[in-house]
């Protein structure tokens, strides 16, 4: 898992490089929702992509785990994505 704060550049090459990967959104402290990475509904609403933590893996079952550890419950899943 990598996480991006603040480093949209880096973000987006994981991406690109990822495609076919999923994204964590923290949008509070334990608020998640899981994304497809080719997903356009990732902070479409903000400058900086990276403002709120993005938790990146190629692993789905690794990003739930990690939203399940600190909130103690499974992320919410992106409608439009259906991840």
């Amino acid at each position: 898992m990598e996480t991006f704060v603040n480093d949209d550049r880096g973000y987006q090459k994981w991406i690109i490089r990822n495609f076919h990967g999923f994204v964590l959104h923290q949008a509070s402290k334990t608020s998640f929702v899981l994304h497809k990475a080719y997903c356009d509904h990732i902070d479409t609403y903000d400058d900086v992509i990276t403002k709120k933590p993005k938790h990146c893996s190629l692993k789905r079952h690794e990003l739930t785990g990690y939203a399940r550890d600190i909130s103690g419950k499974q992320p919410d899943q992106c409608r439009s994505c259906g991840s």
